[in-house]
Order: C-alpha cells, then sequence, then structure tokens
C-alpha cells in the first residue's frame, strides 16, 4: 500500500531539509513525497530541488498560494496512495 506524503513549505523555511530526510528515512519504503514549494524565492526552490532531484519518490511543485489550505488541497489532489500522511516542514518523522 503506497503512502502519500504531503508536504508544503513557505518562507524559505531552512529547516525543511531535515524534515525531507526524516521521510526518506522511514523504514516503509513504499511512498511517494509531495512537496509543494509555496511562495519561496526562487533560489531557495532551486536549491532544494537541486538536492534532492536524485530521489524518485520526491515530487516537487511550485506554486504562489496566499495560504497553507491551498497548497494542501492542492497536493491531495496530486496524491496516488491509499493513504495521506502530512507533515509541517519543521517536523521529523522518527522511523
Amino acid at each position: 500500500m503506497k503512502v502519500s506524503i504531503i508536504l508544503p513549505i513557505s518562507f524559505n523555511y531552512s529547516d525543511a531539509e531535515r524534515s525531507i530526510i526524516s521521510c526518506l528515512n522511514q523504514t516503509y519504503k513504499n511512498i511517494e513525497i509531495l512537496i509543494c514549494l509555496n511562495g519561496n524565492k526562487l533560489e531557495f526552490n532551486q536549491n532544494l530541488i537541486k538536492k534532492f532531484k536524485v530521489y524518485k519518490k520526491i515530487k516537487f511543485y511550485v506554486k504562489n498560494y496566499n495560504n497553507i489550505v491551498d497548497a494542501l488541497n492542492f497536493l491531495i489532489s496530486k496524491a496516488t496512495g491509499k493513504y495521506i500522511a502530512r507533515i509541517d516542514a519543521d517536523d521529523i518523522c522518527k522511523i
């Protein structure tokens, strides 16, 4: 069973990389990680995408929504897993 992990990232949040890495390090491997880069600076988005582009489980979407609700609804519409797990950029997933 696939799990879709949805992660909105706003305000150029610098610890977002830790959150992404914690999702990749989960023992359950049938996942997809959907990330909405929501209103960040172009350089921030480019650096994050470049760092994680080798991971096939991660899909990035660059949007300029005014709020987190629109970003989450967008990610839900893109999810293909049977279940959806929501995480924020300042959260860490434990194994």
